[in-house]
């Protein structure tokens, strides 16, 4: 199961999918609430993604040192991570963008999401 802070969408996946150069995402700087969240849901690593990834890596058979990004399978995501995901057999299963849009259709509200301690 995924801990709320990870899984818990905080802008529409509609903001998540808008088409952005990396240009105006660098003009627009940190500044721009939606633009650095947007960004964050490209990179999203789900609980479950990351419990996969970690197995994978400690049962690998590499030779030397292999550095992998750990990212679930995002719709939105810039970065090719194939090469190294296949060399530790890892197949990321989720999607922040499924996530964001299950959450949106339960009609859950981020005030109801439980707190962490």
């Amino acid at each position: 199961q995924n801990m709320t802070a990870t899984a818990t969408p905080t802008i529409s996946a509609e903001r998540v999918t808008k088409e952005t150069s990396v240009e105006s995402e660098v003009a627009a700087g940190y500044d721009n609430r939606d633009e650095v969240l947007a960004w964050l849901h490209r990179i999203w690593l789900s609980t479950s993604d990351f419990k996969q990834l970690f197995e994978r890596a400690l049962d690998a058979e590499i030779d030397g040192c292999l550095t992998v990004f750990g990212m679930s399978q995002n719709r939105c995501m810039r970065w090719s991570c194939e090469d190294g995901w296949s060399k530790l057999g890892y197949k990321p299963a989720d999607d922040a963008l499924r996530t964001l849009e299950e959450f949106e259709r339960s009609g859950s509200s981020l005030a109801k999401r439980p707190k962490l301690a």
